[in-house]
């Protein structure tokens, strides 16, 4: 029991704990935006010639933003990983972390590479078209996807993708640096408050998509903010265009099974009209009437018409 207060309540291991959470924070962050970089300048041609560089500017801007929220959500699922190893087995605490990071970035690069022909294919990015593929025929859309998306061959630049960012997270969390308890060992209160601090402010920036409170919160559905359709996409990183299409999804799913009796169906469409519920036809409640006076048609004798028809008749 001693063992265990003392690593958890040691504040050097604390810090040296958290510490390695924030790198993992600050890589699935820059990732993340380094993808969407690579995903409009590949397919800068899908950009609206009405777009300008404030356009851009803003779309990285709310990008950014949103992708604080994921990048929080995968370091979320690696500290705890590496915190339950760390309770039940100290030992076992890097390489449990090591191998929920290197899943973690397998699954972005998956995404990333998939990213591209699911844009060109739909001019989108995931959305609840992914979801829909269970309810297909697998075999035939596995080998769609090999022959005319070559499968194996993106699954292979994923694996590699994935393998050089691992190194370079490892590298990344191995660096050497100076422990922030001894950096203010001047004063440790200070340095405390402040590493304290750097964790609330990444705890809210994470929960509320890059800002501090929710009601300017960055989510999936305010995010389109620009004028041009791609530009909206690109906002989305893949981690949040996949969550986007699931809850799109469970909303379709939770429409199912609604049952209306055409009585109430016609009450319904009566009262949206503002008419008498009269008629079984949804028709007669959906024509409009114009409310301008209505003009005399022009009448003519039939004497004038005959007298026209002699005159040229007979000129």
């Amino acid at each position: 029991m001693t063992d265990f207060l003392r690593r958890l309540g040691s504040w050097a291991n604390f810090t040296d704990f958290m510490g390695r959470q924030i790198r993992v924070y600050v890589f699935f962050l820059v990732v993340l935006c380094v993808f969407r970089l690579i995903f409009v300048g590949l397919f800068h041609e899908y950009l609206s010639p009405a777009v300008t560089l404030a356009d851009i500017t803003l779309a990285f801007w709310i990008g950014l933003k949103l992708s604080c929220k994921s990048a929080g959500w995968l370091t979320l699922l690696s500290l705890t990983a590496a915190f339950t190893a760390r309770i039940f087995k100290p030992q076992w605490e890097r390489p449990v972390q090591r191998l929920t990071n290197a899943v973690s970035l397998l699954i972005l690069s998956i995404l990333f590479m998939a990213r591209f022909p699911y844009y060109r294919q739909f001019h989108s990015s995931f959305n609840q078209l992914l979801f829909n593929t269970f309810n297909d025929d697998i075999y035939a859309l596995l080998l769609s996807l090999v022959k005319e998306f070559y499968l194996p061959l993106r699954l292979a630049g994923a694996a590699v993708l994935a393998f050089f960012l691992y190194r370079m997270l490892n590298r990344w969390l191995d660096a050497q640096t100076i422990r922030m308890s001894t950096y203010f060992a001047w004063n440790k209160w200070f340095g405390r408050a402040f590493f304290l601090l750097t964790i609330y402010l990444g705890i809210l920036l994470s929960t509320f998509g890059g800002s501090l409170q929710w009601q300017t919160a960055v989510d999936w559905e305010n995010a389109g903010v620009t004028k041009d359709s791609f530009l909206n996409e690109a906002i989305l990183d893949d981690l949040q265009a996949v969550y986007r299409g699931y809850t799109m999804n469970n909303r379709l799913e939770a429409c199912n099974g609604l049952s209306f009796t055409p009585e109430q169906i016609q009450v319904l469409a009566a009262k949206l009209a503002g008419q008498p519920p009269v008629s079984s036809n949804l028709d007669d409640y959906l024509d409009k009437k114009s409310a301008g006076t209505r003009c005399k048609k022009a009448t003519a004798d039939f004497s004038d018409h005959w007298r026209k028809l002699c005159e040229l008749a007979f000129a």
